[in-house]
């Protein structure tokens, strides 16, 4: 290797390390995350945002990540500090859920949240591949399930 070569490799790698950005959580690892968020947004939040119907503020869908991610309007994914689900969580004033409110999630869960979110807030799981099927296997395709 030449030596203005491992040069800028090394600013590469300086730069990677530098730039505080935490790397994305994928696959199995960016699953098992997003599972333990959806079960503290469930034992914490759900009851009043989405639970048998419930809409405190306009928010019912809180166990639908993806939903929470698209937009970025409640999760900014890579930017925790910029999401208003981990604002809210966070708020000293008016914190989430209200104080005198139980269950409410330990700093271990925020914590979690937080690093649910700045790994990227990967859904709680990948869609399932489909296999294409031709007009010619459709009737053995159908027969197969039912």
């Amino acid at each position: 290797m030449q030596p203005w070569h491992r040069s800028v490799v090394a600013a590469a790698i300086g730069i990677a390390c530098l730039s505080g950005s935490p790397p994305l959580a994928r696959g199995a690892d960016g699953i098992q995350l997003a599972k333990k968020v959806q079960a503290i947004f469930e034992a914490n939040c759900h009851r009043c945002h989405g639970q048998d119907g419930s809409n405190e503020g306009g928010l019912n869908f809180l166990l639908r990540l993806d939903k929470l991610v698209a937009g970025e309007q409640y999760i900014a994914a890579g930017k925790a500090r910029e999401s208003l689900i981990y604002q809210r969580l966070t708020d000293a004033d008016a914190p989430m859920p209200p104080e005198g409110e139980t269950p409410r999630p330990s700093p271990a869960d925020v914590a979690l949240v937080k690093q649910w979110i700045d790994a990227g807030a990967p859904a709680p799981s990948q869609p399932q591949k489909r296999d294409f099927i031709s007009d010619q296997q459709c009737p053995t395709a159908c027969k197969a399930t039912c």
